[in-house]
């Protein structure tokens, strides 16, 4: 999975093996490690979830980009490229962009 952070905005791009990993388990993380200890690093993870709309949840080291069932589903067995989303909240809009990468 390849993150990007920029601004106010989020985006993954998963290869297509991740993105048959996603589809078969609902979810997929990736973690950078910055230092020895198991607990010193940042996890990214996509997952699929309940709601009714894209969410973004941050807890401890871990960022989760929350995506609906039915939205995850057309993106995982379609030809749908990636989904977008805009997060509302006090200190500005959060832009969300999941794509699947072909390279």
């Amino acid at each position: 999975m390849k993150i990007r952070m920029q601004a106010n905005s989020l985006r993954y791009r998963l290869q297509q093996d991740e993105v048959a990993d996603f589809e078969k388990h609902g979810k997929i993380t990736e973690v950078i490690r910055l230092g020895p200890g198991t607990d010193e690093g940042l996890c990214f993870a996509l997952q699929v979830s309940s709601t009714s709309d894209v969410t973004v949840q941050h807890a401890g080291n871990t960022i989760t980009i929350e995506v609906p069932e039915q939205i995850a589903s057309q993106w995982t067995n379609t030809a749908m490229i990636g989904f977008d989303a805009i997060i509302k909240n006090n200190d500005g809009d959060l832009k969300v962009l999941v794509e699947k990468d072909f390279n």
